[in-house]
């Protein structure tokens, strides 16, 4: 089974209002248009008359559809409060109320920002929008959650076969956000993955922290830094009581996923 079958099912039941932003692309069109047939999820499409009409053209879909709401963010009644929302969020970095209005025709960011004032629960985007300005406008509308220390990223892997140890769902991180993160950073993207693996799979966590090295097999400063993520990690999951938490390293990625290597290596 899928990982989605248990995703979809719930995305059902929660009902969740979702901004799709790049409604100028037609595969978006199409995704709106399934998720909403499917019930998945209710959607705002931020998309110009033009925009939506050559997309839905270009998909063969129609965008007339109970659940689906077309915005032309440009336009938008919300525009102003949402301005002026952003201006209080941001005026200590120097940002005027002229600059907020004109940063509010950006539709990252005016997708952000209705998710930060509570009129959508979510946003999508990044068909067309780059990871940079993505994660700009993500940061500057919305920060980080309380408690997180860094922001990263995860890639969640849906295997068609189980790998060796038997696991059908992984998830890798940080393949996106930070090129060079420090021990306490490792750790800190880690619990962050954890919670994300658990809250799509229900599944408990195990951590392999990575390297070209297993237990001290190679000797190098990179090396020396994984391990140290490892022994950190491990140390900060027994002060939370975390026995849910299995995690070791440094370990190479054979002996991860490999039950017989790791019995060799390990």
């Amino acid at each position: 089974m899928s990982i989605l079958d248990s995703i979809i099912p719930r995305a059902r039941a929660a009902n969740k209002q979702i901004v799709l932003a790049e409604g100028q692309d037609p595969r978006v069109v199409e995704a709106a248009v399934e998720v909403v047939r499917q019930r998945i999820a209710r959607v705002i499409i931020l998309a110009t008359e033009e925009e939506i009409s050559g997309a839905s053209a270009e998909a063969g879909v129609s965008v007339e559809i109970a659940g689906l709401t077309v915005k032309n963010w440009l336009k938008a009644e919300e525009s102003e409060e949402l301005a002026e929302q952003f201006y209080r969020l941001r005026a200590h970095k120097g940002v005027t109320r002229v600059q907020a209005r004109e940063i509010m025709r950006n539709r990252l960011y005016f997708g952000n920002m209705m998710v930060r004032a509570g009129l959508a629960d979510g946003m999508v985007a990044g068909s067309i929008a780059s990871t940079p300005d993505m994660l700009r406008a993500a940061f500057r509308c919305l920060g980080t959650e309380e408690g997180i220390n860094i922001a990263s990223s995860c890639f969640i892997m849906d295997l068609a076969q189980p790998s060796p140890a038997g696991d059908r769902v992984l998830a890798f991180a940080d393949c996106g956000v930070n090129p060079e993160p420090n021990s306490g950073q490792l750790v800190d993207i880690a619990i962050a993955t954890c919670e994300t693996f658990t809250a799509l799979t229900g599944r408990p966590p195990r951590v392999a922290f990575l390297s070209f090295s297993t237990h001290g097999s190679a000797k190098h400063p990179l090396v020396d830094k994984v391990a140290r993520a490892a022994q950190l990690m491990r140390r900060r999951m027994e002060e939370q009581g975390r026995a849910d938490v299995v995690s070791d390293g440094e370990l190479q990625a054979d002996a991860a996923l490999v039950p017989d290597v790791a019995r060799r290596k390990c």
